[in-house]
């Protein structure tokens, strides 16, 4: 595949999942607004209690999709519908049996449910709320396999576009069920319905786009290729270890030092972030099979050039992200959105943003490492900082509370980026981890400095009407992080690379019009 091309495809999966994302943001986040209007904290804090549980259960896949989606770069660039059958039938049949893996983890949970769930004032039977929360995990591992040759071949703006489009009815209909009947297990099955078709439909397309992957085959795949996927499985089995201890137990924590009502709390604050974190992710996630097909016929001084230019444009997003989030967060959800009975500390607010920056900042190295098939060289760290992650949780949330659990996942998750950034710098490009972390500091200093820079402004600015408070201070910190952002890196190699390519694009437009 030519440069150009290779480039086009980046683009369109980008924007066009931006935009699919945008639009789920805003029906989604008015649906979160009316559950927490109507439901409240309670069971706020029990979905997320719930969501962290069973997402403890996506150890079981062991990452058999990225290692599997990794295989296909190279049988596409070949056109070997052979291989890619093959491949499509193993992935069929792993992802089966995890699905049945699940459902009997899942379900031998149930008689220990009294232990996690302290929730008085939630009348509806707790088991069903969780064996539905179950039905749902098991139904996203069915059909879901045929999403995978879309992804690796670059069309993953399709998965995106259909995604979305039913997270939106999804979200949609669960809005008119809450007003409506104020039905918490309505709106859980409605959830459960359209996951489900979202699957089929996906599955549906993929058949229409790639014919070929209907025949049947009596092929199997190659010893060598069970030894690379068992190689790579063995490599993401411990990265998933890591995922588990550090998003499935957080909510754990909370709800047993802290109460089921800060669960909730603290997942308003988390949906906002992960909401806006999830925009950019999709995008780069977009373009992991760009830089996978860039790894087939690349050198390694290209692939870490365009390493760069996405962490600059990343870290730029997110940097800005972090400063905004800090100083406003908590005022628009106390102030504007739905009051002060979902105040959290300072410390507790800063922390959040922290971390969730941090990890956003890292995505591209991380997406960088798997979309290369960088799997099996991490060994044992995941694991390692999993137990950490946990044993501080413990120590620091019985101590601190939220803001503790949340510090725990700040220091567990260094010790990951670390070996992340020295697997694509000293194994891959032959280079020392230095040449990354010069840069990244840098990048982090000139953001804090951001901060405290806006933090003093803003105090000197005060309105009596709250949303003209809020506006004004958006405007205060986006031009304060724009023009010492481009007075910085104004000459650096990066920041022209996307001047030119937004007067490419706008000379584009231009001339359409």
């Amino acid at each position: 595949m030519s440069e150009s091309n290779r480039t086009q495809k980046a683009v369109k999966n980008a924007s066009i999942t931006m935009i699919c994302q945008m639009v789920y943001i805003l029906v989604s986040f008015v649906c979160r607004t009316v559950f927490t209007k109507i439901l409240g904290s309670e069971y706020l804090g029990l979905n997320g209690l719930f969501t962290n549980i069973l997402s403890m259960l996506s150890f079981v896949e062991l990452g058999i999709g990225s290692a599997l989606v990794y295989k296909m770069y190279k049988p596409l660039k070949e056109h070997d519908e052979e291989g890619l059958i093959v491949l499509l039938k193993f992935y069929k049949k792993a992802y089966d049996l995890i699905a049945l893996i699940v459902a009997v983890i899942g379900l031998s949970l149930v008689p220990f449910l009294d232990y996690l769930v302290d929730a008085p004032t939630i009348k509806i039977n707790i088991r069903l709320l969780y064996i539905l929360f179950l039905l749902d995990t098991v139904i996203s591992y069915l059909y879901t396999y045929k999403k995978s040759i879309l992804i690796a071949d670059q069309k993953n703006y399709i998965v995106a576009i259909y995604t979305q489009v039913f997270n939106i009815v999804m979200n949609s209909g669960q809005i008119v069920i809450l007003i409506l009947t104020h039905n918490y297990i309505l709106y859980l099955v409605f959830k459960i319905l359209c996951d489900w078709l979202c699957n089929i439909v996906c599955a549906i397309k993929a058949n229409k786009e790639y014919p070929f992957i209907q025949r049947k085959t009596n092929k199997t795949l190659s010893k060598r290729d069970k030894n690379d996927i068992k190689e790579s499985v063995k490599g993401l089995l411990l990265s998933k270890i890591a995922s588990v201890a550090f998003d499935g137990t957080d909510n754990i924590f909370i709800s047993q030092f802290v109460g089921i009502s800060s669960v909730g709390i603290v997942s308003n604050y988390t949906l906002i972030l992960n909401t806006v974190n999830s925009l950019f992710n999709q995008v780069f996630s977009s373009l992991t099979a760009s830089v996978g097909n860039l790894g087939v016929d690349s050198s390694k001084n290209q692939i870490e050039s365009v390493l760069k230019k996405l962490y600059f444009i990343n870290a730029f997003l997110f940097g800005y992200l972090f400063v905004g989030m800090t100083l406003l967060l908590r005022f628009f959800i106390v102030n504007i959105w739905i009051g002060g009975e979902y105040y959290l500390s300072d410390i507790t607010v800063f922390l959040l943003v922290l971390e969730l920056c941090l990890r956003g900042i890292h995505f591209p190295a991380y997406m960088t490492r798997n979309a290369l098939g960088k799997f099996s060289e991490l060994k044992y760290i995941p694991p390692i900082c999993a137990a950490l992650n946990i044993i501080l949780d413990f120590v620091l949330g019985k101590s601190i509370g939220i803001a503790g659990i949340i510090l725990a996942t700040i220091i567990s998750r260094l010790i990951t980026r670390f070996t992340d950034i020295w697997v694509l710098y000293d194994l891959t490009f032959g280079e020392s981890v230095s040449n990354y972390y010069k840069m990244h500091i840098k990048f982090l200093m000139i953001v804090f400095m951001v901060g405290i820079i806006s933090f003093f402004t803003l105090k000197q600015i005060c309105f009596s009407n709250v949303w003209l408070q809020f506006l004004v201070d958006i405007g205060i910190i986006t031009l304060l992080y724009f023009v010492i952002i481009f007075l910085i890196y104004g000459r650096s190699e990066e920041l022209k690379y996307y001047q030119k390519m937004m007067k490419n694009i706008l000379r584009k437009i231009s001339k359409g019009f």
